[in-house]
């Protein structure tokens, strides 16, 4: 019976009858009561039913679709508890649970799940996002958990190792003998990597660290800024001031990286205005100039000294309301359409959270508000194609689609922000960073070098070698072009492509060849 209800769901999405998630729900309850089924089936087990070429079905009935939007499918995984490093007022150190996070995490309770082992944790994770009608083939690892970088080398190589058999494997690939068979394997693997994002501290981003990252397969790093100004460092125990960060940051866009900053709001010592001159500060000093945000309120969680000092009245956090108001405040004027705020808000249940902000979608209570304002934020995320059909129903039209160019000073360097954008209605469908270096500590890189940071077609993922509304149309050749364009405006005799492992054959299309870490082509 579950089959029968299933394929005339599928089937009148296919005819169109069926046009929305409401419409599915109505026709199940029609179905259920016709043939006196028990239950309600969910959209994963009517997804069990469609057929490959069922491509309409397959999208609607798609479950947390926001996970895959932007094309990528984002496999967390959780490295073994260990120090960090640091020692923060407010970071919380839950049971058997990493550095920074509670243990209830979603993330952190798969780890725990899975005895943190990475190839079980990339299985685990791949399977639910099979499971609820999502491409797994172009996969992105998050390697989360304190600061791994800080983790003994021999680990951090077999915990890597480790995550690329868990992506060959997946199907029908083998496990490898070494890391650098198994980075082998993922080049042509059915599961390709396509990213590895390392978490990190500015003091724990030396070259050493840079160089073991990017032998690892790293692409883009997360660094824990939290805060702009020495004052508040030294107020919460941070363990380093600003120079640390604005040397690991040149460091990072040196050698390619991509790189995100994590900032909090409501530290203590920082009120509204210090937090508005945070982010000021941030994407006006060419010092900083992180690519991407992720912006989390400062939490009171028990066990950390800030929840001491909250007892004893001498910390008094900002609450939902504060936290949206200053986030608004962000997000309307502060945040450049070439930066990415990634997240807002900690993963951490409410229940583990004792004073503080709580509002777990304050992202989209923020929105909506500055949308009833008739403001809005104009970072990439809320730009992207994906998420601007999913949010305001709206598709870009082929005739305003047109290409721009935003350059800036950052860390020393030129940047070149070039984009295909819908530009009557603000919308992006794909990107490149290019970086225009000094000199660098890497070998591949110099002068005469122009460095693509970033290469980004957005759309929902597809497999690799299916035809997506806006990924494989195009844009991602024509941006290499311009790339190479843009070197041989600049004098530059080389590009240099800081490539994920699971893209490289990509850009061999295009006459580039490995040298060490990187994808490199000499331009004639």
């Amino acid at each position: 019976m579950l089959k029968k209800i299933s394929r005339a769901i599928i089937e009148e999405i296919e005819k169109e009858e069926i046009e929305s998630k409401d419409m599915i729900e109505r026709r199940k309850k029609e179905l259920c009561r016709e043939t006196s089924f028990n239950g309600m089936p969910k959209n994963s087990d009517i997804l069990k039913f469609v057929e490959e070429k069922e491509k309409k079905a397959q999208e609607m009935l798609k479950t947390k679709p926001m996970r895959t939007i932007s094309g990528i499918a984002n496999v967390a995984i959780m490295a073994r508890p260990a120090p960090c490093g640091g020692g923060c007022i407010y970071c919380p150190k839950g049971k058997d649970a990493p550095q920074s996070y509670t243990g209830k995490e979603p993330a952190t309770r798969r780890a725990i799940r899975n005895d943190y082992d990475p190839f079980e944790q990339v299985h685990d994770r791949l399977g639910q996002y099979e499971k609820n009608g999502h491409s797994i083939d172009k996969s992105k690892l998050i390697i989360m958990g304190g600061t791994f970088p800080f983790q003994d080398p021999d680990y951090q190589r077999e915990f890597i190792k480790r995550a690329f058999d868990g992506l060959n494997t997946y199907r029908d690939g083998e496990e490898a003998d070494s890391l650098e068979e198994a980075q082998t394997q993922n080049e042509t693997a059915e599961i390709r990597n396509v990213g590895i994002t390392f978490e990190t501290r500015p003091d724990i981003c030396e070259t050493e660290h840079i160089d073991r990252i990017l032998g690892l397969g790293g692409t883009r790093t997360e660094m824990g800024v939290q805060a702009v100004f020495d004052e508040t460092h030294e107020l919460t125990n941070r363990g380093h001031g600003m120079e640390p960060v604005i040397e690991a940051t040149r460091r990072l866009k040196n050698a390619g990286f991509k790189v995100a900053y994590h900032l909090m709001l409501g530290l203590p010592g920082e009120g509204y205005e210090q937090d508005i001159e945070k982010f000021r500060k941030t994407f006006n000093d060419s010092d900083l100039q992180p690519d991407e945000v992720k912006i989390y309120p400062c939490e009171v969680i028990q066990g950390t000294e800030l929840y001491r000092r909250y007892e004893e009245g001498e910390f008094d956090p900002i609450d939902d309301e504060e936290a949206k108001k200053r986030l608004k405040e962000v997000q309307k004027n502060h945040i450049p359409p070439h930066v990415r705020i990634k997240r807002v808000m900690r993963d951490i249940p409410s229940t583990e959270v004792d004073a503080g902000p709580q509002l777990t979608n304050m992202r989209q209570m923020a929105l909506q508000e500055l949308r009833s304002e008739g403001e809005r934020c104009r970072c990439i995320r809320c730009r992207e194609v994906g998420h601007v059909k999913r949010t305001h129903d709206l598709e870009p039209e082929k005739k305003n689609i047109e290409l721009v160019e935003r350059d800036y000073e950052a860390s020393g360097g030129q940047e070149y922000f070039l984009s295909f954008e819908d530009t009557e209605n603000d919308i992006i469908l794909g990107f490149t960073r290019l970086r225009a270096p000094p000199k660098s500590f890497r070998a591949e890189i110099d002068e005469d070098t122009l460095i693509v940071r970033q290469l980004k077609v957005m759309g929902s993922a597809t497999d690799i070698g299916d035809e997506g509304e806006v990924q494989h149309q195009g844009y991602g050749t024509q941006l290499m072009k311009k790339a190479e364009e843009k070197a041989r405006e600049l004098g530059r005799e080389r590009v240099v492509v800081i490539s994920a492992v699971g893209t490289r054959e990509y850009y061999r299309k295009f006459d580039y060849e490995k040298e060490g870490p990187y994808m490199v082509k000499e331009l004639d």
